[in-house]
């Protein structure tokens, strides 16, 4: 209470039993003090809080976040000297904070840092840069991530990639990227196609659409993979194209999945025409695993369409617990306009399910329905 009461005064002369107290050995009054600096502390709490920051548990994570909040005109400047020092910890934190901060200057320290010695900096310097870069440094930013080969290093500056991008207008965030394509080896040639996909966008997926028959089997890999994670609705023909023809059965599968992820999210088409795709990706679909996703994905289909599909899953051993729970949600959704072809597929599902609770889901949804 006293040290909250020392908080909410917001006096200076509070500060030198504040400091003392944040390394108390009674946790409550430490986190107490911790939270009190950060919230009228000055650059004179910067190594208090960088000390304790270090510190396994709540008193470390709120030493942390204490930092951010400091006031005063040295602060920065203070935390700023912390990017030198010899714990690689604490260098990460000291950009986190700046960045945080919004220092002027975090994002001249993060491109300076990408070549730390220390990974855990490295990857808070890409962070940094990807909140903190302006669009006129998305040139550098590419050809520095073209330098990488850590994986988890070029995942950080692919996602820096986008946020600088997403700055620039539709027509030019790509010119940095396409411009680097031509001499880039097969690893910068990935990293550029997976950045390309985030950021996604006509350009984008027009290359990416290239890179699918690519003769380099990595490139072809990549623009799979990015394609079935973030192609957009322009994209479903070439994944459905990949899901009925690609030779490698990793692929087939990626681009089925793929395909079952935009008519999932395809909002925007019409429901007859989301089961049609639904229905094609069923019979397409060779593994138990992609059938399931589907009769899940179907089960937020609100039409007779989608009931259709699922009913004949409701007994296959391997597929009736998706196909169940389809039905159940979709006989729940189209009970209002057809209440007729609802209380046939409840009664259905009461008949075939075996689990008790998913019976009773489906007598407690006719009930409602009756009533």
């Amino acid at each position: 209470f006293l040290i909250s009461a020392l908080a909410n005064r917001a006096d200076p002369a509070a500060l030198p039993e504040l400091r003392k107290q944040s390394e108390s050995s009674f946790l409550p009054v430490q986190l107490a003090a911790l939270e009190a600096l950060g919230k009228i502390g000055d650059s004179t709490c910067v190594d208090p809080l960088f000390k304790v920051s270090q510190t396994a548990g709540p008193a470390g994570t709120t030493a942390a976040e204490g930092l951010r909040f400091l006031r005063g005109p040295s602060v920065n400047d203070s935390i700023a000297r912390y990017l030198r020092n010899s714990d690689p910890g604490l260098r990460a934190l000291a950009l986190k904070t700046l960045a945080a901060r919004r220092f002027p200057g975090a994002g001249e320290r993060a491109f300076e840092l990408i070549a730390d010695k220390d990974v855990r900096v490295r990857l808070e310097a890409w962070r940094t840069l990807g909140l903190t870069a302006t669009p006129s440094n998305l040139p550098r930013v590419v050809s520095e991530m073209l330098k990488l080969s850590e994986p988890r290093e070029q995942q950080a500056a692919e996602q820096a990639v986008q946020s600088i991008a997403m700055q620039l207008p539709k027509s030019t965030r790509l010119q940095p990227l396409t411009g680097a394509m031509s001499g880039a080896n097969s690893s910068q040639r990935s990293s550029l196609l997976r950045a390309m996909g985030r950021i996604g966008g006509e350009t984008a997926f027009s290359t990416l659409r290239t890179a699918l028959a690519d003769s380099d089997p990595t490139i072809q890999d990549t623009a799979v993979r990015v394609v079935s994670e973030h192609g957009d609705d322009t994209m479903s023909a070439d994944l459905l194209k990949l899901a009925k023809n690609a030779t490698n059965p990793a692929h087939r599968i990626l681009g089925l999945r793929g395909y079952v992820r935009l008519a999932r999210s395809a909002e925007s088409r019409k429901p007859e025409e989301r089961v049609a795709m639904f229905r094609e990706a069923l019979g397409i679909a060779e593994r138990p695993e992609e059938k399931k996703l589907v009769l899940g994905a179907l089960g937020g289909v609100p039409s007779i369409g989608a009931l259709d599909v699922v009913e004949p899953y409701l007994t296959d051993p391997a597929l009736k617990s998706e196909a169940q729970a389809a039905c159940l949600r979709l006989a729940r959704s189209v009970s209002g306009e057809e209440p007729g072809r609802a209380r046939a597929a409840l009664l259905k599902l009461i008949e075939s399910a075996e689990d008790p609770a998913v019976r009773q889901q489906a007598q407690d949804a006719l009930r409602e329905l009756e009533n």
